[in-house]
């Protein structure tokens, strides 16, 4: 590491230079996750003493959330009218309480903050039965639900309650009635103007000079309306690569902040810094000097946004590729950062990227018909559709693969497990069934999954037991023995149609003589060490049963749960290598092409 190499705003790695950014409700938040909780009847309960490996191998335990979802107790609050489900989201975890109302029903939603022990199995019936007057209430009425968000026997210091409140809402919540329950603060005495760090916005958005007039009595309690209040505008990809993101506590920082990866993360990082929306002068003045031309549309309550080289309308014959990134609910100028490198790869007149957001990409056809609208739109050669994603947005995208698969000519999953995990040992919300494997591995699908060495997840070496390092991670859906990882491992060769191997080969591969067989712990047909932007890349390739190079596995050192520029050029020079043939469905490699 250089540590003297520099470049435009790289003081912006500095966390102290977000405080602009930060969500003015934290000081409250923070607050009230400081407060003692008196102790309730769940410490005594005996139901909640049972051994956690039996309660792991029930199939009413979820991997994805840590919690042992008792069916007792969700039919109990079922024939109560209520909904009950536990949820985990960015290392942070939550249980909702919502009654079962008619289709298109919205009700207002009460948000009451808890603290838990995730290591305990039962901590969402534990968070119920602690809270069992307000659950009781809010059975009585049913016309409301609760929000329990629970942290890890701790305050809520890395302001995870901004992404949950924005992305794991359920849809029958009315938008505008929000309310954070504020009964522990004021049963302690504690009024809102007593806090520091704390600024409550008025409907104008003007700062209250006093926070307490704004409190509401709602069935009993003590109320906030937070609703449209919980923006954060520090940006993913800066989080991501701090302290504060998902690793595995073994990544030099450092080293990213003075490199070229890290002076390229920060194009995209200080773009967004600078402007929360895409039409400033500003932002508009980036994307012309890229030569892009965005549009923003809505279909079906989801957002869809374009960008396309404008060379496009000089050349009305030409068709291009077409890039469609899931991203889910996050603000427009979030996908420009983290996924700037792939704006730039369109600027070269490459593809048009479409960039597709909203909760309705996983149930319906809502993403399946805002590709077809874009592909109308715009000059799109239609055996070239290319579909990636991060994190849990690479795991829809694979499931968008696995629904429509002859319409896709390649997908790039980035920051997902290089295997494919039993559905009883998944940590994901998309689990994949045996059946799922069948079906695709019978469809030639070119595949990349790109991932950091150092993530929380414990990505790889694939031969070795994860490794556990923040506790607001459950490892254990990653498949966290050697066997378990080998296991997710073969149902990834075999989806892609790739001979599977034995376990004690892939033990071994920790002997072989090529690094990168080494660093991703698993034999390959051929494999590669890069070194790109300061750091190695590990790229391995399997055959198909066909013989073809289809499926390719990279792992980039010291990387933490981030889609590095480098990992956007990888994955873009991976799929754009292939086409799907509209009438018979087979896959064609560009450079065959007569």
């Amino acid at each position: 590491m250089n540590k003297y190499f520099e470049y435009p705003n790289i003081d912006l790695w500095d966390i102290e230079n977000w405080k602009v950014k930060i969500n003015p409700l934290f000081g409250l938040i923070r607050k009230i996750g400081e407060l003692p909780e008196k102790s309730g009847s769940e410490d005594t309960n005996p139901a909640y003493r049972e051994n956690w490996d039996e309660i792991k191998s029930r199939p009413d335990y979820q991997y994805k959330s840590g919690s042992y979802d008792d069916p007792k107790v969700a039919q109990y609050w079922h024939e109560r009218g209520m909904r009950f489900l536990s949820r985990e989201g960015g290392t942070m975890r939550s249980v909702t309480l919502m009654p079962i109302s008619a289709p298109g029903a919205k009700v207002p939603l009460l948000v009451v903050y808890h603290k838990e022990d995730y290591a305990n199995p039962f901590w969402a019936l534990r968070t119920l039965e602690h809270f069992s007057g307000y659950c009781q209430k809010a059975v009585e009425k049913r016309a409301y639900g609760i929000w329990f968000i629970v942290t890890n026997n701790m305050p809520d210091l890395q302001r995870q309650y901004c992404g949950m409140l924005h992305y794991d809402m359920t849809p029958d919540v009315d938008t505008d009635k929000i309310y954070l329950v504020l009964d522990s603060l004021y049963g302690q005495g504690i009024r809102l103007r007593d806090l520091t760090d704390f600024t409550y916005l008025d409907d104008r958005g003007t700062p209250a000079d006093d926070p307490d007039a704004f409190t509401e009595e709602f069935d009993g309690h003590t109320v906030l309306n937070i609703a449209h209040r919980f923006d954060e505008h520090i940006t993913p990809t800066f989080t991501s690569v701090t302290k504060d993101g998902q690793h595995d506590g073994t990544v030099d920082f450092q080293r990213i902040y003075h490199s070229m990866t890290g002076k390229m993360l920060m194009e995209g990082i200080s773009l967004e810094f600078r402007n929360d929306a895409p039409d400033t002068p500003e932002a508009k003045q980036a994307f012309l000097q890229l030569g892009l031309q965005l549009e923003s549309f809505v279909s079906n309550g989801s957002r869809w946004s374009t960008f396309k080289p404008l060379s496009l309308i000089d050349e009305p014959s030409k068709r291009v590729p077409l890039l469609a990134v899931f991203c889910g609910e996050q603000p427009l100028m979030t996908s420009v950062s983290f996924y700037y490198r792939y704006l730039q790869i369109a600027a070269q007149g490459e593809c048009v990227v479409l960039f597709l957001s909203g909760k309705s990409l996983v149930a319906d056809e809502t993403p399946k018909n805002i590709i077809e609208l874009a592909m109308q739109y715009h000059q799109i050669d239609k055996s070239r559709l290319y579909i990636t994603g991060h994190s849990h947005w690479g795991h829809i995208a694979q499931l968008f693969m696995r629904k429509y698969p002859l319409l896709v000519a390649a997908v790039a999953a980035l920051g997902n497990a290089p295997g494919i995990p039993l559905p009883t040992g998944s940590g994901e919300v998309i689990i994949v069934l045996d059946e799922d494997i069948d079906r695709i591995s019978a469809i030639d699908m070119p595949t990349v999954i790109i991932s950091g060495c150092a993530e929380a997840g414990c990505m790889f070496p694939i031969n070795k037991a994860v490794r556990g390092f923040d506790p607001g991670i459950n490892v254990e859906g990653y498949a966290a023995t050697v066997e378990g990882r080998a296991e997710a491992w073969n149902r990834r060769l075999k989806a892609s149609g790739c001979t599977q191997q034995p376990l004690q080969a892939i033990i071994s591969a920790v002997d072989s003589n090529n690094q990168a067989n080494r660093a991703l712990g698993i034999p390959s047909d051929k494999a590669d060490t890069l070194y790109l932007d300061g750091f190695e890349h590990y790229i391995a390739d399997f055959k198909n049963i066909d013989g073809k190079y289809h499926l390719r596995i990279i792992g980039e050192e010291n990387m933490p749960h981030v889609a590095t520029p480098s990992q956007l050029d990888l994955a873009w020079s991976f799929m754009r290598q292939f086409a799907r043939d509209q009438e018979t469905g087979r896959i064609i490699e560009i450079w065959d092409r007569e």
